[in-house]
């Protein structure tokens, strides 16, 4: 019997070495051949010196066309195409090649005003305002309602790439229920039913294997100066001072592109030098297993995330998370129900006092690392992820 073949594609051109099958469409091939399928991922781009084996390239115009689908051979592909429009003729041609499609849909949901109410103009306004500051930020909140006025401008066409697939998934329930009302404001009833929720893929590796846990916190994120808009540097550093100022028991490590150059930030608290804080700027990923492992708490001081792998891997590796109360972070908002606790208000003092929440339950007992690692790795794990895509597929 002849092996089933599900292809992921990014329309995005990345370097294609074997870090991309660490995550997202790269890992969730990985997950596919795990379930005893035939899998490849296909992106675009001209090929590159250190491409893995498992990737196949395409230039948009072979990835426009259903004959070169159709000679790749594959029963499904899964798209992560954003439901972008400039991306429907790759999708078009994905299901006239006789393939069933998947589009996997990262994304907050706040895809119109029409369907969001208050909470698009809100999560508008909050990141034109953090990205532009407040004069450029407003001209931008302005041409996005402008847009927003003609909805067959964008989203029409939107759901129109979504109504293509056979199935669309977003990644938290939260999610899932702002996309269903999207399409059925816009009239799109029959697309309801096939709009799903499957989480972005965790790499196997993600484990906890009963380590002692330390009285630690790791963030893990990228720190680049034009990242800190979204990312929070300046909530996380003051926020920490005050933590590891009372916990000072505690210690905590800071990792990721950009990690040491926050010691020179404007907004650094000199006092953060007298305290057990640590600055890494790069960690290859097969290590951070041993770091999640090692720690009881990881942070997210993002403003707005559709998903945050970072905290999910984490999860697996049995932490519990402190992020923000807030619409922006829907997939935090899921993970956190069990498994952590929300800042209030976006303050220092706040997310201080959920740290300091958060401590008191591992103190007390009541966060247990082997729950948590079991149940994030039996929904996240690429395996199950992938297993769960191949259900809605019906392969």
């Amino acid at each position: 019997m002849r092996k089933k073949r599900v292809l992921t594609c990014t329309p995005v051109c990345f370097k294609g070495d074997n870090t991309f099958f660490a995550r997202d469409s790269g890992l969730l091939s990985v997950g596919l051949q795990m379930n005893g399928i035939e899998s490849r991922a296909v992106m675009p781009g001209p090929s590159m010196c250190d491409d893995d084996s498992r990737l196949i390239r395409a230039d948009y115009t072979n990835l426009s066309d259903a004959a070169w689908w159709r000679a790749q051979g594959p029963d499904a592909v899964i798209f992560f195409s954003w439901a972008m429009p400039q991306y429907t003729p790759i999708a078009k041609a994905i299901r006239a090649s006789g393939a069933k499609l998947l589009v996997f849909l990262d994304s907050a949901g706040f895809w119109s005003p029409w369907s969001n109410g208050t909470g698009w103009f809100e999560a508008q306004w909050d990141a034109c305002r953090r990205k532009r500051g407040l004069a450029f930020g407003l001209l931008r909140y302005a041409a996005s309602i402008a847009r927003s006025l003609n909805p067959s401008a964008f989203d029409r066409p939107r759901l129109e790439h979504m109504n293509i697939a056979d199935a669309v998934t977003v990644t938290s329930p939260l999610v899932l229920e702002r996309t269903k009302r999207y399409a059925h404001v816009y009239g799109f009833e029959q697309l309801e039913r096939r709009i799903h929720h499957l989480p972005l893929a965790v790499s196997m590796h993600m484990r906890y294997k009963q380590q002692y846990k330390r009285k630690k916190i790791i963030c893990v994120a990228r720190w680049l100066r034009q990242d800190w808009p979204e990312k929070g540097p300046k909530l996380l550093l003051t926020s920490l001072d005050r933590f590891l100022t009372k916990h000072t028991d505690y210690e905590a490590m800071v990792i990721g592109r950009g990690a040491t150059s926050l010691r020179s930030a404007p907004f650094y608290p000199r006092s953060l030098d007298d305290r057990n804080l640590r600055f890494l700027d790069y960690l290859p990923n097969k290590e951070l297993p041993s770091l999640f492992a090692d720690s009881r708490i990881s942070i997210c001081s993002s403003f707005h995330e559709s998903y945050h792998i970072a905290s999910f891997e984490a999860a697996c590796c049995g932490c519990s998370i402190v992020a923000l109360q807030s619409p922006d972070l829907p997939a935090l908002q899921f993970l956190a129900k069990t498994n952590g606790t929300l800042a209030s208000k976006e303050t220092p003092e706040a997310f201080a006092e959920a740290l300091s929440k958060e401590a008191a339950m591992w103190d007390g007992g009541l966060r247990s690392p082997d729950i948590t690692a079991r149940r994030w790795q039996s929904e996240t794990h690429a395996d199950k992820v992938a297993a769960k895509a191949l259900e809605f597929l019906n392969l």
